[in-house]
């Protein structure tokens, strides 16, 4: 009996020996998903049948499990769509082949939503996704018609049941939020990109200046400009750049330039601007403001750094609207002077440190040079 239970502690040792080995071969395969990514994104490299194609990527954790999608987007038209995918046990998974328009999807960080949106003929779908291991479930799913040319009234319906306009704005307001992030496009696919966003740099400079030079060097919206500012705490500054209204803001984390988010400040109908931001490193507040003397506009954005990465707290603005009246607004609704003063006020209280306009530089290759070498 002895005997016996010397072996069968012994096959138990074993057996748990060899169950903790093999625990930890999968999780080398799991986290080995820069590895399969580089090969599999080379390979596409390699495809010489992507005539009209303008192949881009993204690379989100989106269901926070510590192994980020791969989001590859095959063209910027209306009809293109993302193939989705994720390393599962080792292996390279897709999720889904057709999502999103346009080439791009979203997704909501709080709640782990993937979001396929599609406008055309005047209609517009929006369709929620909870992703669930390696199987995107749906949540919810709107459309309506709007702006289609017919003879008959405006359908609405939500899961493909008809409903009011008022139920279906309500609902929808539920789920619509301005922390979206858009996915599919956000680094054209080339070695330079595979290495600054996949397999990583030691150097957040070198991967920085990699990012600066084949995106933004030559931007279809104009000049860019870009400022550096750690909001993170880790002594890594975030990448800020400007290329029009728009400003796309990145960290270097993993060895990796990773974006974070972009945010278009609205501006009425200003001309130009001068644009700053700041960082409130005890709140954890970031500001983005833009103020244009000349057309008396105003716009101030602030967010806040936290877990689900920056989330938009509020959006504030005044200026002249297109029919050439003065108006305030909140959250892109109207408001009083009163209304959007108080809006201020709350964060009046928080002293930011502002990177003004001096602390901007081109994205030209001194620049880059100058502050990324």
């Amino acid at each position: 009996m002895k005997l016996a239970g010397k072996l069968t502690s012994g096959l138990c040792s074993a057996a748990v020996a060899l169950s903790a080995a093999a625990a930890n071969v999968s999780a080398a395969e799991e986290n080995d998903w820069k590895g399969i990514y580089k090969a599999f994104l080379y390979d596409e490299l390699k495809l010489d049948d992507r005539e009209g194609q303008s192949l881009a990527f993204s690379i989100f954790d989106i269901d926070a499990n510590g192994t980020p999608e791969l989001i590859l987007s095959e063209g910027d038209v209306h009809l293109s769509q993302c193939r989705i995918y994720t390393v599962s046990h080792g292996e390279l998974t897709l999720i889904e082949e057709e999502f999103g328009s346009s080439g791009v999807c979203f997704c909501l960080p709080a709640k782990h939503y993937l979001i396929s949106t599609y406008i055309g003929m005047g209609a517009e779908i929006d369709s929620y996704f909870s992703l669930k291991g390696t199987k995107l479930s749906s949540v919810i799913s709107f459309y309506n018609d709007e702006y289609a040319v017919k003879d008959s009234g405006i359908d609405y319906t939500i899961d493909d049941k008809k409903v009011t306009a008022e139920e279906y704005k309500n609902e929808y307001a539920k789920y619509f939020s301005a922390d979206e992030i858009c996915l599919g496009r956000t680094y054209p696919l080339s070695e330079s990109s595979i290495k600054y966003a996949v397999t990583g740099y030691k150097s957040y400079k070198k991967a920085y200046g990699a990012l600066l030079r084949e995106v933004y060097a030559d931007s279809e919206w104009g000049p860019a400009v870009f400022s550096l500012m750690d909001i993170t705490g880790d002594k890594k500054p975030e990448l800020f750049v400007r290329s029009g209204v728009t400003t796309d803001i990145y960290t270097f984390a993993d060895g990796r330039v990773q974006y974070m988010r972009s945010e278009y400040l609205h501006m009425m109908n200003a001309d130009s601007a001068e644009y700053s931001y700041g960082y409130s490193s005890g709140g954890k507040m970031l500001v983005m403001r833009a103020v244009s003397e000349k057309d008396s506009a105003r716009s101030y954005t602030y967010l806040k750094y936290g877990r689900n990465g920056l989330t938009e707290q509020v959006h504030i603005c005044c200026g002249y609207n297109a029919d050439g009246e003065y108006v305030y607004e909140v959250n892109g609704k109207e408001v009083t002077e009163e209304e959007y003063e108080a809006a201020l006020k709350k964060y009046s209280r928080i002293k930011f440190k502002y990177r003004t306009a001096k602390k901007m530089y081109s994205v030209e290759e001194s620049e880059i040079k100058r502050m990324l070498s």
